[in-house]
């Protein structure tokens, strides 16, 4: 485990932010962190990366307790918070990384080697002697998120990385994150209110509710969790052979001799029971789909509930 986190607290003069937190995370993998306003989504951050303290409880970093470890910490990890507050804007791009890159006593040409490879794939080399204050706001999140690269950290705390930004942007953005997370074996921490982004990203998902952990899993189980087993099936025949059988059909559309069915199966089984009827009456299947939900469909429900 890289992260072990037992029974963390964080109050603000007297008003629980985080109460009881308790979870852990392996090495390499993608959590996000989800939560309404005032979640403590931030504050989570803000703690696991050592900028805010803790009123009680205890972090682990690979096995060793995070008051132990000192600054040595700070050259394994990085932090982006909404791009805008990481930079300098009254300073050019690689004045930016250069700014950064000496923090963690890297050398000017180490800096610059790194940074060369990354403006490339970001698409800022052009652009990396002009003012950051000219930048869009797309620009100045893809030079945080260069700036927080830098010292090829093993852990990646990202709050809301793609905050702001036009949809091609985004999944731009959201490209060239996957491709460093695989290629740089990095540990991710995010949070993020856009929620196609999560599911694409992560491997495990933290929902936090007034504080506290209302779910910690894989996002794979949280799909399955929310998901039913509602299939469109289209096939050329009839209805009849189906409505003999207790098949739970919630519509049905016929359009030119082909029957479009919408039906809730408790199982596989049921839909290869459904599946071998159609077939010994020799209709053919033309289509099969499952239902898919969205994880912004199960927020809503869980928020709703």
């Amino acid at each position: 485990m890289i992260y072990s986190i037992k029974n963390l607290n964080k109050d603000y003069g007297g008003k629980d932010i985080l109460r009881d937190i308790s979870f852990e995370i392996k090495d390499g993998e993608i959590l996000s962190i989800l939560g309404k306003n005032g979640a403590g989504k931030t504050t989570l951050i803000k703690i696991l990366s050592n900028i805010l303290s803790k009123s009680s409880g205890e972090i682990y970093y690979r096995g060793k307790n995070l008051n132990n470890i000192g600054i040595d910490y700070y050259n394994e990890i990085s932090v982006m918070l909404e791009g805008d507050r990481n930079i300098y804007w009254y300073l050019t791009g690689m004045e930016n990384i250069l700014y950064f890159g000496r923090l963690y006593n890297l050398s000017d040409s180490t800096i610059k080697n790194r940074a060369e490879d990354l403006l490339k794939n970001f698409e800022l080399y052009d652009f990396k002697d002009n003012k950051v204050s000219t930048y869009s706001r797309g620009m100045k999140q893809k030079l945080s998120l260069i700036i927080a690269l830098i010292n090829h950290p093993k852990v990646l705390f990202l709050d809301e990385p793609t905050l702001g930004l036009d949809v091609l942007t985004k999944n731009k953005l959201i490209d060239l994150l996957s491709q460093l997370i695989k290629t740089q074996k990095l540990t991710l921490i995010l949070t993020s209110h856009e929620l196609d982004i999560i599911e694409k990203l992560s491997d495990k998902i933290l929902i936090l509710n007034n504080g506290e952990i209302e779910y910690f899993d894989d996002t794979s189980k949280l799909m399955q969790l929310y998901s039913k087993n509602i299939y469109e099936i289209i096939y050329k025949g009839d209805i009849l052979p189906l409505k003999e059988h207790d098949f739970n059909i919630l519509s049905i559309i016929n359009n030119e001799n082909y029957i479009h069915l919408r039906v809730e199966c408790s199982d596989e089984y049921e839909v290869m029971n459904l599946l071998s009827i159609l077939y010994n009456y020799n209709y053919p299947v033309n289509k099969i789909v499952k239902d898919e939900i969205s994880l912004e469909e199960i927020m809503l429900k869980i928020w709703r509930e």
